[in-house]
């Protein structure tokens, strides 16, 4: 057996799968099963093609952002490195290529990047271009499986998104008439995209709340990690991006820290109520959900955040900078890009898989169980997703008992340096 995943970053169920004009996908939809996809928590090109790689979250494989903290140092974050992402969690397609014959993946996110929205539609077009002319080449030869990532809907003009989808249709087309009848053929979006509709100021924010303190003012706007933090006097800090990942200063794990561990839970509460009046840089209420990375997480390996906020009903990017003032998305960027949420879709058909239609409760983590399980190899051991097209798989998913959940917890909370 043969697997082809083709990856459509940014494509949202809606556009994925309710558009009649894109008929290679609408072949593949009739023939096998789609639907809406469950994805993580940050959404975004490395966590989501980490986790389906391999079938782990983000807290166990240590990947919170585009950007993370490599140390408990007040550094700032670096580009999380996708290729160490994987370290002990082998990824779905190296498990497929043991008999021998290659696994072939482009295009995979290598880090923030790729081409910027003021490069043009022209420019990404010829990228993805690229792309599907090097997968042509590979399926002509000898592989086993063929992973292709296109990140261009996430980056084209909202306006060109149509054109767009509609010249990956046509490629993806010319693929499938490479592929012998013994192929598997997954469509995939790990996020989908919404428009950004304001901004927050995370650390401004938090320095208004008193949590924050700065030794000098700056005397415009400037990254957090120009100023100089009197961090003798700090509770809290923050990391940006379309989530907002608030880190407490505390004692012991941080280098100046002065939150006592048996204090950081109430710490927290008091935040996550503060959180639920804030609002963004233009006056409207932030619209906020606040997540704790030990509810959140199976595990949490690398330095995981206190405390991940994402938007809820409408988009907004969280800035790091200090002294942004108030600012819409408008005058923070003329052309912003959409920003990333955690729902994708996919399609799945060919050999072995019966044309299930719609599939309800998908989520990413089930799509590394589901390849396996299409190809006779067994998942590893503890993954949480379950196949998709396992009819003696539940369609449940039972959690741990109480008694297990409240030692799990426990264990989660000793990670991140609460309890001893």
């Amino acid at each position: 057996m043969k697997i082809l995943v083709i990856g459509l970053d940014g494509a949202s169920p809606e556009r994925l799968l309710g558009d009649e004009r894109l008929q290679t996908l609408r072949y593949l939809m009739d023939a096998g099963g789609y639907g809406p996809l469950e994805g993580v928590v940050p959404p975004g090109p490395i966590p989501g093609w980490a986790c389906l790689a391999t079938g782990r979250d983000p807290g166990e494989l240590g990947v919170y952002g585009e950007l993370d903290r490599a140390d408990r140092s007040y550094a700032p974050p670096a580009p999380a490195d996708p290729r160490a992402l994987a370290a002990g969690a082998p990824t779905a397609w190296d498990l497929l290529a043991q008999d021998g014959r290659p696994a072939v993946a482009i295009g995979l996110p290598a880090g923030p990047g790729g081409p910027a929205a003021d490069e043009g539609e022209d420019a990404i077009r010829a990228a993805s271009r690229r792309r599907f002319a090097e997968a042509r080449k590979v399926l002509g030869g000898d592989w086993s499986s063929c992973v292709l990532a296109d990140d261009g809907l996430a980056r084209v003009p909202a306006d060109a998104a149509d054109g767009y989808l509609l010249h990956l249709d046509a490629e993806i087309g010319g693929l499938l008439e490479q592929l012998g009848e013994d192929a598997v053929v997954l469509v995939a979006s790990t996020y989908g995209t919404r428009p950004r509709e304001g901004t927050f100021a995370v650390n401004d924010w938090l320095a208004r709340e008193g949590l924050l303190e700065l030794n000098r003012q700056p005397q415009g706007p400037a990254p957090l990690a120009s100023l100089d933090v009197n961090w003798s006097r700090t509770s809290a800090w923050a990391v940006g991006g379309p989530y907002a990942r608030i880190y407490l200063n505390v004692r012991g794990r941080e280098p100046h820290g002065i939150l006592e561990p048996k204090d950081c839970l109430r710490c927290r509460d008091e935040l996550e109520a503060l959180l639920s009046s804030a609002a963004d840089e233009s006056g409207r209420p932030l619209a906020a959900a606040v997540l704790r990375p030990e509810e959140a997480y199976k595990g949490l390996r690398g330095i995981a955040p206190d405390l991940i906020v994402r938007p809820t009903s409408r988009g907004w990017l969280a800035t790091d900078g200090i002294g942004l003032g108030p600012a819409t998305a408008e005058e923070a960027d003329p052309r912003p890009l959409p920003l990333p949420t955690a729902r994708g879709a996919f399609i799945l058909a060919g050999a072995g898989v019966p044309a299930l239609g719609p599939v309800e409760d998908a989520k990413l983590l089930d799509l590394a169980p589901t390849l396996l399980h299409l190809a006779g190899r067994p998942a590893p051991e503890g993954l949480p997703g379950r196949s998709l097209v396992d009819a003696a798989a539940p369609t449940d998913r039972p959690g741990p008992t109480v008694e297990d959940e409240e030692a799990l917890v426990r264990e989660r909370l000793r990670g991140l340096g609460y309890v001893s």
